[in-house]
């Protein structure tokens, strides 16, 4: 590739305008190093969003829960989310709390209607849309909470109980399916990026999976901007119940249950037997689950800031 050829594609990425910008990203034998200058600015940009996530002021607790003061439980995929739903249901209907979960108490599973009326929401819902939604009809403040669970098995789970169980669009042993195809149906289904989703934009397939720079920058932005705002519960890690239970001490009882909940252990791919995960398919996991890596990652800091100031 030529310089002109360079200097062209970093004006077009950057909207840059000088030809010493191209110079600074031509190598020593005249390959133009473009993508791996991007690259990096793109991981520059993220650590500057994480580091500005945990610099933000923490969310306050709320020892009342009412429809004017209500809590919100953003239930991320594989993330033990049906066992807590149900906790908080019981719970809600223990101390005579309004609740709107779906699939219990009488709510349809599909039912995601947020109508102000309920001091407890626990459910497949999207922050940014259910806050302000909210909002609007009258909450003053409104909590957030959510649980986080290690990407890869996360995303291997995902793999076993919706494209091999529910689905039925994938072999139950992985090794199975071919590489590509792999990698194709776990974004095209969902499994991967489901921080964002629940934070981000409200789609099947979260923005960060595509190809569009402004896309993934916006979802970042926006998905590490409104996590600052909510609590959340690391998955094998009790000490994040201790946070959890500390800021909406209503739900002490429910939250504390939580430590006895056993996460999808993924019979279906256990590399037992035949049925062995290739180190292509690992990787290919492992590859898709780095943005959302840096999301845990980001979540643990945040639930040590939380307990710190207990």
């Amino acid at each position: 590739m030529t310089k002109v050829q360079c200097t062209i594609l970093v004006l077009l990425w950057t909207l840059a305008r000088s030809e010493e910008v191209a110079d600074s990203w031509m190598e020593a034998d005249g390959a133009c190093n473009l993508q791996t200058r991007m690259q990096q600015t793109e991981e520059n940009y993220v650590s500057n969003l994480v580091d500005q996530f945990l610099e933000a002021p923490l969310p306050s607790p709320n020892r009342n829960l009412t429809s004017e003061n209500p809590l919100i439980f953003l239930h991320q995929a594989r993330a033990a989310g049906t066992s807590i739903r149900k906790l908080i249901s019981n719970s809600s209907r223990n101390l005579g709390l309004k609740a709107h979960i779906p699939c219990y108490g009488g709510v349809g599973c599909n039912d995601l209607r947020l109508e102000g009326e309920a001091a407890v929401y626990a459910g497949n819902f999207c922050w940014a849309d259910a806050h302000r939604s909210l909002q609007e009809k009258g909450a003053k403040q409104v909590g957030c909470l959510t649980s986080f669970r290690e990407p890869v098995p996360r995303i291997m789970s995902c793999y076993s109980d919706r494209l091999v169980g529910s689905e039925h669009v994938a072999p139950a042993c992985m090794a199975d399916l071919p590489a590509e195809q792999l990698k194709r149906l776990l974004v095209e289904r969902g499994c991967v990026n489901e921080p964002f989703r629940r934070f981000s934009e409200c789609q099947p397939n979260s923005t960060v999976s595509m190809d569009d720079p402004k896309g993934r920058q916006s979802a970042w932005q926006n998905t590490l901007d409104y996590m600052s705002q909510c609590v959340p519960i690391i998955v094998g890690r009790q000490v994040s119940l201790k946070v959890a239970a500390n800021y909406f001490p209503q739900l002490a009882d429910a939250i504390w249950d939580m430590k006895s909940l056993a996460v999808n252990r993924n019979t279906h791919y256990l590399n037992q037997g035949e049925c062995r995960v290739p180190d292509t398919h690992m990787e290919v996991i492992k590859q898709l689950a780095q943005p959302e890596t840096v999301l845990y990652e980001a979540a643990v800091k945040r639930m040590w800031q939380l307990m710190l100031k207990l």
